[in-house]
């Protein structure tokens, strides 16, 4: 058994490191479903063997961070794949062996320690700084920026998953991946109090349709509906914060989204007031 209980009946063994059993690992589904990727060490199991990852790490929508030494090369006690259900396990690694912390006890000192505990903020720091750099990025935005960038993306495997992040390919990586024909898309400012600008400039002769949504998948608002575009035309639209009923929108997380020739791009928008 794995992820042990007071109660050993609610002990979860192996089996049920499938994505879908796990109450945090379904929470992670329930996060990312709402705008927020969550990323969770995969575990200091690795001397047991395969497939003894920490929940909610075998999540089929978070990143999993695994732990490599100073030569890049799997650390041995980092946990590995795959998840009961066949797939690849963690999602990156990040240095985990020898680093250079505040020491316990001594607030003047520092010490080095082991474990994906320590490889997992270094990756969260880095998509924070990716956040900043694309405010309008989605969860999905992220994921797909994180692992389809790092060193092994091209072949991952259950040791390292898709490989070691690079901060700078992350950032410059173009989200989205749908081949809508539209080019520099921007929504400003974001995060915004009031109103705000969506801008892109179209790479056809086409129609397009704009809508906000809630966190919930509900439409707030349409700012364009099947409206007709030429290509090579900037177009920009403006919306004012407000719902289809004419109500303020709360503070919160919304997406915006565009849709052209049958293809869809949908980004992260930020509410504050």
């Amino acid at each position: 058994f794995f992820d042990e209980f007071e109660n050993s009946v609610d002990n979860y063994s192996l089996s049920d490191l499938n994505g879908k059993t796990a109450l945090t690992t379904l929470a992670t589904n329930i996060a990312f479903d709402k705008g927020v990727l969550v990323f969770n060490s995969a575990g200091n199991m690795g001397s047991r063997g395969a497939r003894y990852l920490g929940t909610p790490s075998d999540g089929k929508k978070m990143i999993a961070v695994g732990a490599v030494n100073g030569d890049s090369s799997k650390a041995n006690f980092s946990s590995y794949g795959p998840t009961a259900d066949g797939r690849k396990k963690p999602d990156i690694a990040a240095l985990g062996r020898f680093v250079r912390v505040v020491a316990v006890g001594d607030d003047s000192g520092y010490d080095n320690f082991d474990g994906t505990s320590l490889s997992t903020p270094l990756v969260a720091g880095l998509a924070a700084l990716a956040l900043e750099a694309h405010p309008d990025w989605s969860a999905r935005d992220l994921y797909d920026a994180i692992r389809n960038t790092s060193s092994q993306a091209s072949k991952p495997d259950n040791e390292i998953g898709y490989g070691i992040p690079d901060a700078v390919r992350i950032i410059n990586y173009s989200a989205g991946g749908s081949n809508i024909p539209i080019t520099d898309l921007k929504s400003y400012p974001n995060p915004a109090n009031a109103m705000v600008s969506f801008s892109f400039k179209s790479l056809a002769n086409s129609s397009y349709s704009l809508s906000i949504y809630n966190v919930l998948g509900e439409k707030v608002t349409e700012l364009a509906k099947s409206e007709s575009v030429s290509f090579n035309q900037t177009i920009t639209k403006t919306w004012s914060g407000k719902n289809l009923a004419g109500k303020e929108v709360a503070s919160g997380v919304y997406f915006y989204r565009i849709v052209m020739d049958g293809k869809a791009v949908v980004r992260k928008l930020m509410i504050t007031k």
